[in-house]
């Protein structure tokens, strides 16, 4: 359980660093003014990782639990 414990770090860490660039890259007006398919990808890709974050951290909240 530790292993899996010490993954799921590592996957919550590398998910909220991509999570904040795409917030950089929401922040930049020329985003809004280029393609519409390069702004629904952006927006679409971090809301895959805010999911994707919130399943991680449940599963961490379990193993942690069966921890005790």
């Amino acid at each position: 359980q530790q292993k899996e414990l010490d993954l799921l770090l590592a996957r919550i860490t590398a998910a909220e660093i991509e999570l904040e660039v795409l917030d950089a890259r929401l922040g930049q007006p020329a985003l809004y003014m280029g393609p519409k398919s390069e702004l629904e990808s952006v927006r679409t890709r971090r809301s895959e990782l805010q999911a994707q974050v919130a399943g991680l951290y449940a599963r961490w909240e379990e193993l942690e639990t069966l921890a005790g």
